[in-house]
């Protein structure tokens, strides 16, 4: 158990007079003594220097009396000389007159004004230790606070004393802007000051046990005075003392967990709802918390990435995040041009690509977005529209021009460079996929197409007869060359468009050996008048073998004359037979 000495105990009672609390003194005490004493320690030897004051007290019994009448052997004393002399235990009250029979006299007093008609028994120990009955009446006056004291004391927070304690704390200052929070603590400061008065000494209302407990702490009204001079007046240093004891019993009010008030208080965020979502998001910047907020989000990771994809607000991330777009402002320029969020895949090719900006290439692919694996097998767009425009049909005969098809080549809308030589073209050409079904032949200038699906015919006991007798023609018959092998095959199986096509083709690779300028313009045209001029033709073969030309034309549509002619089996006899005369002119 502590050991409490003497000297503690003085110190105990002069630390009460100043109008310490018991908490206080304890707390005083134990700091400065370096031991542990409770308020309830305090307490008990302060009760016990009243016991030890007391100690002595007569017995008193009080007879109330409705009159009295007094003569010439009464002696008035004053109260405590009464007490001290009284020697019986019953004394005789009328109102405020108290007596004492005495051998042959009696003994009277007048109790003071403060004992209010209550009866002698209780004032009996006041007076016994001599105490001033004055004592509580000097005391409430002392501890009253007015209302301009409490003015005084309290809303000196409203102003830079309070913004400069904040800043001194490390607290945020726009806290004082928050009208509820500057209430409050207007609040609890004028709580704490009013009950300042009521601190040092509990009064109990009873003036004679009031008296005798403020007499045992002070003794005399005069010494009380003395001690409280400077009790609980307000002064400069009172808002300092209990601003933050306000603060802090704010903040418990707020119910934001201890561990989280400072951070409360240095963000200026009282809202313990907003702080969970701080801590609950991981967030470790306030600014950056409130800005991901404000803008839909709760999670500190989601909005950091959301940062970096330029999304605007928690739709346009989630959206992202959903569907795939690579950031925020592409997915609003798709959607902007018509794009659905399930395309995010395709728009990105495209503006990979560079094709966003070819309105044709866009809606081509947009309605069958399975033409993306096709692009990467074309050096450009162009290219890939080219070869689908000549599978799709355009050339109605196997045989085509090279410079018409770099004419149709250059005449494509998808993107893709330009070709200006006939080289650009035949290269092209004879690169998969068109080499897949384009048999270029850079001599004479033309391409072969083998377009037409190969058909599995039936067997037949039967023979087809071809359309013509090849008998006559040897050179073709003994030819190993694959113009020559097509001419027979379409000839034997009665195919006459492909056969006209494949004779001219025949034909023309002979036949342009003799011009020197194979790149001429209406170069054909030129080549036939150089064959009837070399082989003295008959104005009937001349006419047939120019016919044949345009015939083939026809197919590619090619036409010079624009006159249509249609294929015929003579057309094709007649070329077969220039051909045979022009091996045997060599």
């Amino acid at each position: 158990m502590t050991q409490i000495t003497p000297s503690m105990v003085s110190e105990m009672r002069k630390l009460r007079g100043m109008g310490l609390s018991l908490k206080k003194i304890a707390s005083q005490l134990s700091e400065k003594h370096g031991i542990e004493i409770s308020h309830q320690t305090v307490s008990y030897h302060m009760g016990k220097v009243k016991k030890e004051m007391l100690e002595g007290k007569k017995s008193v019994r009080v007879i109330n009396v409705q009159s009295m009448d007094s003569g010439p052997r009464v002696f008035n004393l004053d109260l405590a000389t009464f007490e001290k002399e009284r020697s019986e235990d019953a004394v005789y009250q009328h109102g405020i007159l108290v007596y004492e029979l005495r051998s042959g006299c009696m003994h009277c007093t007048t109790l003071p004004r403060e004992a209010n008609g209550e009866s002698y028994e209780d004032w009996a120990p006041v007076f016994l230790v001599g105490a001033d009955p004055q004592l509580p009446q000097v005391y409430v006056s002392m501890t009253d606070i007015s209302t301009a004291q409490i003015d005084a004391a309290f809303n000196a927070h409203k102003g830079n004393q309070g913004v400069n304690w904040l800043s001194s704390k490390g607290y945020n200052r726009q806290l004082f802007q928050d009208a509820f929070v500057s209430n409050r603590l207007s609040e609890l400061l004028e709580g704490y000051y009013k009950s300042m008065g009521n601190e040092a000494v509990r009064l109990t209302g009873n003036n004679a046990k009031d008296t005798l407990t403020l007499h045992s702490i002070y003794g005399s009204v005069e010494q009380m005075q003395k001690d409280l001079k400077n009790f609980i007046r307000p002064d400069k240093n009172y808002w300092n003392q209990n601003f933050e004891r306000a603060f802090k019993e704010f903040m418990k009010e707020t119910g934001i967990p201890p561990g989280r008030r400072n951070r409360a208080l240095k963000e200026g965020c009282l809202d313990n709802q907003k702080l969970n979502q701080f801590y609950d998001g991981k967030f470790k910047d306030w600014a950056n918390f409130e800005r991901a907020i404000l803008n839909g989000f709760s999670l500190r990771k989601e909005w950091e990435e959301a940062v970096k994809l330029r999304c605007q607000n928690k739709k346009e991330y989630d959206s992202v995040k959903k569907y795939g777009w690579p950031n925020g402002p592409y997915m609003r320029q798709a959607l902007d041009s018509g794009f659905k969020h399930k395309e995010s895949t395709l728009w990105s090719v495209l503006q990979k690509r560079n094709l966003l900006r070819y309105p044709d290439v866009v809606k081509w692919i947009r309605k069958d977005p399975s033409e993306l694996e096709r692009i990467e097998q074309f050096p450009s767009m162009k290219a890939l529209q080219l070869h689908d425009t000549i599978l799709g049909g355009v050339y109605k005969s196997e045989l085509v021009v090279t410079q018409k098809i770099l004419e149709k080549y250059n005449s494509m809308s998808f993107p893709g460079p330009n070709f200006n030589r006939i080289n650009q073209i035949e290269a092209l050409l004879q690169d998969p996929p068109f080499s897949d079904f384009c048999d270029v032949d850079i001599e004479a200038g033309s391409v072969i197409l083998n377009l037409k699906p190969r058909r599995k015919k039936k067997q037949s006991k039967k023979t087809v007869n071809p359309a013509i007798d090849l008998e006559p023609y040897e050179f073709l018959r003994k030819s190993k060359s694959k113009y020559a092998l097509k001419v027979v095959k379409h000839v034997n199986e009665r195919d006459l468009d492909d056969a006209t096509a494949s004779t001219w083709r025949w034909l023309f690779m002979h036949g342009k050996k003799l011009l020197d300028d194979q790149r001429a313009p209406r170069f054909a045209e030129t080549m036939c008048k150089a064959i009837t001029e070399k082989l003295g033709l008959s104005e009937v073969e001349n006419n047939a073998l120019h016919n044949l030309r345009k015939a083939r034309n026809d197919f590619d549509k090619a036409n010079e004359e624009g006159n249509a002619i249609k294929p015929k089996w003579p057309l094709i006899q007649n070329g077969l037979s220039i051909v045979e005369k022009l091996v045997e002119a060599k």
